[in-house]
Parts: structure tokens; C-alpha cells; sequence
């Protein structure tokens, strides 16, 4: 039994698991760059109402749906935009959502200077037709006109192509206990390689395409409904795990990550909200401000480093070493009182068991 715990210890406790490692994690970034280029059509009747116009295709390149261009360990591909033109500040009526409705006999919505829920101005205090529909009249509001949803344009980026884009992540991590830096990126790097896990050369490629990604997301609600993840936008976390033997050069170069996808908001009923923000663009005509409102939908991917490096050290190896022998002596312990209860050879085993704890001892003793 002795000798199989022995055995155990070395193949299982140092070998496999290698107990003879001190380990850290790594601590790095990504250098992100997006490629591909996309045709869009546009919906110009206003956000509820007309259809997407094919025949008049619009081009974004990467400059136009990345946004913003440049962030710490993530990125923001656009796939649907709302666009309202020449705003400026004036009085205006506010919008149906708003449920700002009143009449020429109740406007006791309207009260004048308040703020509206959605924090878009204040109301005038007059009541108006709604530029929505001319059948219903709503409360006025003194705001950037027209509001959004009211006057806007709507652009929708073709879904194939943006499944082509492909995403390039440069990444490069630190091990500062074993002064290791590993890179994704070598003098044997292919640029027309596509990441897929079915070759090897296919998992150390740091070119994925978004199309590969989205086919590839776990989530907990099961499914993903794909058309309400490119409309409303999602959330998805990439995991980069590294798991790198800093023993030898072989190991250091052999050390590539492998990659997790996750959905954590969006393209599911658990968390309808997506991803979206706005901003705006002013300028000035005719000593007049306008401004052009822009709010983008779309898909934000956030990049993290996990995993661990393992290096030789002589500190940790003997706390593996020292471990188990304590715990061999608890084994035999054990045993013994297992033996002794219904056995004709408990004398002799109480005389081997003394022995081996004396020899136990003497073992544990140097090591400490």
C-alpha cells in the first residue's frame, strides 16, 4: 500500500499536476484591430413607420462601425443606427412613447417648466398635434427638434457581411515571476488565417471572423435569438485562458490560449435591453447651433486574460512532498485502527505501523 501511495505521489501529485510548479497568472492586453466593409440600407419615413430601401445602398467601412475607434481590451461594432438631422433648440411635440397626451379641455400633463420623465427638456405648457400622428395631441416640449423617433433615419447594416468582418487581437501576456512574455502573434504568423479549433494551425490563429464568434456563443438562457441580438445589440464576453509550461523554451513557444465565448446580454427575453448609447455631433449654420443625434445598436465585445503559468520551484515542490507523506501518515493510522478491529494479525501490523511512523517521522522531520 506504501509503495502504491508512493507511486501515486509521484505521478499524479508532482507529474500531472505538477506540484513541483509555482504558478501565476498572467497579466496582459490585446491590441484590436477590425477589418470589412459592409453595404447598408436606410428607412427614411420616420423610425415606426416605411421599409428598409435596398436600392439605395449606403458603405460602411470599419472607421464607420467601430465605435469608439480605440478601448482598453474591447471593441464596438455598429449594426443599427437611428439618426436625427439638424436638431436644434426649439419647441416641439414631444413623442408618443412619452404618453404625454392631452386635449384642449385637460392638459394637466403639460404643466409648464417641469421635466419630462425622459429628460429630453421641459414642457411648454401648451398642448399641440403630435408630428406622429396628426389625429392625437400631446404635450409641447422646448428641446433639441425635432425629438428623436419623430424625424429620423434609420440604418441597418447588412447582416452576411458583418458576420465576414474579422476581428485581429494582438495579444501579449507577462508572467513577471518567470520574466516570460508570450505573444499570439510569432515570426510563423499567417495573416490569412482564420481562427477554428479544428486544426492546429486553426487554434493559434488570432484572426477570428464575428460570424465564427456569434455561431460559437454559450448562454444560460439555452438559445439566442439572433435577429433580436443584430437588432437591439448584445453583450459578449471573450475569454482568453492560458495554460503555459515556463520550464523550457518549447514550452513557452508551444503556449497559445484557448477561447470562450460568452453572451452575457442580449438576443434573449432574460435581457431584452441589448446594447446601445448615443452622441452627438454640434455645429453651427448661419449663427444657428444644430446637431446631428446618432444612436447606435450594436455588438460589444469585451476581451479578458485568465489561465496560469507553472515554473520549477524547489520551495514548492517540497511543500508537495511534505503534504503527502503527512497525509500517508494519516492513511496508515487509519488502516491500523481498520486492521486491529477484527484481525489475527493486528500485533503485527501494530509493530509495522510503529516502525513506519518512526520512519514517517525521521522523513518529515528534514523535510522540515
Amino acid at each position: 500500500m506504501v509503495a502504491s501511495y508512493l507511486l501515486l505521489l509521484v505521478v499524479w501529485f508532482i507529474v500531472i499536476k505538477h506540484g513541483y510548479q509555482k504558478f501565476q497568472e498572467p497579466v496582459g492586453s490585446s491590441v484590436i484591430k477590425i477589418k470589412g466593409a459592409g453595404q447598408v440600407s436606410s428607412r427614411n419615413a420616420g423610425y415606426r413607420q416605411g421599409t428598409f430601401d435596398n436600392k439605395d445602398q449606403f458603405l460602411w467601412d470599419a472607421t464607420e462601425y467601430t465605435l469608439p475607434p480605440i478601448e482598453d481590451n474591447a471593441f464596438f461594432i455598429v449594426s443599427r443606427s437611428l439618426v436625427t438631422f439638424k436638431q436644434t433648440e426649439d419647441t416641439c411635440p414631444t413623442t408618443l412613447d412619452s404618453k404625454l397626451f392631452c386635449n384642449s379641455t385637460d392638459s394637466r400633463l403639460c404643466v409648464k417648466g417641469a421635466s419630462t420623465n425622459d429628460g429630453l427638456g421641459f414642457l411648454t405648457g401648451q398642448c399641440v398635434k403630435s408630428s406622429e400622428d396628426t389625429t392625437k395631441t400631446v404635450c409641447e416640449i422646448n428641446a433639441w427638434c425635432p425629438l428623436e423617433n419623430t424625424k429620423s433615419t434609420q440604418y441597418r447594416i447588412n447582416i452576411d457581411n458583418l458576420r465576414n468582418f474579422t476581428v485581429f487581437m494582438k495579444t501579449a501576456v507577462i508572467f513577471s515571476d518567470a520574466k516570460a512574455v508570450i505573444r499570439t502573434v510569432n515570426d510563423n504568423f499567417n495573416p490569412s488565417c482564420r481562427f477554428n479549433t479544428a486544426t492546429e494551425v486553426g487554434k493559434k490563429c488570432p484572426i477570428f471572423s464575428i460570424g465564427y464568434i456569434l455561431d460559437n456563443l454559450k448562454t444560460q438562457a439555452g438559445s439566442i435569438n439572433k435577429t433580436e441580438l443584430y437588432e437591439q445589440g448584445g453583450l459578449i464576453l471573450i475569454e482568453q485562458e492560458w495554460e503555459c509550461n515556463l520550464d523550457t523554451q518549447k514550452g513557452r513557444d508551444d503556449c497559445f490560449p484557448t477561447y470562450t465565448f460568452i453572451l452575457l446580454q442580449g438576443g434573449d427575453e432574460q435581457s431584452p435591453s441589448g446594447s446601445n448609447y448615443r452622441f452627438a455631433n454640434k455645429y453651427r449654420e448661419n449663427g444657428k447651433d444644430y446637431r446631428t443625434l446618432t444612436k447606435v445598436f450594436g455588438l460589444r465585445f469585451i476581451v479578458v486574460i485568465t489561465g496560469k503559468g507553472g515554473k520549477f520551484d524547489i520551495l514548492a515542490t517540497s511543500t508537495t512532498i511534505q503534504g503527502n507523506l503527512e497525509l500517508l501518515g494519516i492513511i496508515t493510522i487509519i488502516c491500523s485502527i481498520i486492521l486491529s478491529m477484527g484481525n489475527t494479525t493486528s500485533e503485527q501490523w501494530k509493530t509495522m505501523k510503529t516502525d513506519l511512523k518512526s520512519n514517517l517521522y525521521d522523513i518529515v522531520f528534514c523535510a522540515d
